[in-house]
């Protein structure tokens, strides 16, 4: 019975690293602010999809401040990119992490290619602590745990790019909240004061 709890433990902990190392995609809609680029234009709305490696190796650059880097002959964190359906993955890309660095937390997902300096870029910025509590990649960006988030898409050399804000979803009421509601409309409706009958 021992040995088989041994067994158990050991296949437990050798699936606990392939079950993190699924890649992490974050899906976002934003709302174009800024453009010099056709067809995109301002207020048009962009969905965004990056898919990043959990597991590529990082490095801590400085207190609170955690940078994956690849690209080029070497891998990569960003694993793909799409904006409005293109493919906009450059040929180097990295993720870098503020996790309460002088009080911030933020995180950036870049990507570019020097020859024609096409690529995106995505940016959440958050004022008040404990948001990222980690250098790790988060399993999911919630934009309304942030102050900003805001996103560039660089088609060449600078010259033909659109930019925007990253859409904050819209709170939905919990049916909890909409029954203790319902239920305090009732009670002063059945509380109201009773006009008595004219004589």
């Amino acid at each position: 019975m021992r040995a088989l709890a041994i067994v158990a433990a050991a296949v437990l902990v050798m699936a606990y690293p392939a079950a993190h190392a699924t890649p992490i995609t974050y899906d976002f809609t934003g709302t174009v602010t800024a453009e010099a680029s056709q067809p995109v234009s301002v207020g048009q709305q962009i969905a965004i999809a990056v898919t990043v490696d959990p597991l590529f190796p990082a490095i801590q650059s400085a207190p609170g401040v955690t940078v994956y880097n690849g690209g080029f002959v070497s891998p990569s964190p960003v694993l793909s990119a799409t904006f409005d359906g293109q493919n906009v993955l450059g040929s180097f890309s990295s993720v870098v992490i503020h996790s309460d660095a002088a009080g911030i937390s933020s995180m950036a997902i870049n990507s570019g290619t020097p020859e024609t300096d096409a690529g995106f870029s995505l940016s959440f910025q958050a004022g008040t602590p404990g948001v990222l509590a980690s250098g790790a990649m988060p399993l999911a960006i919630d934009p309304l745990d942030f102050q900003t988030g805001t996103f560039r898409r660089t088609v060449a050399l600078n010259y033909l790019y659109y930019a925007g804000t990253i859409n904050r979803p819209q709170a939905v009421p919990s049916p909890g909240s909409l029954a203790l509601l319902g239920s305090g409309l009732t009670l002063l409706i059945l509380c109201r004061p009773r006009r008595s009958p004219r004589p």
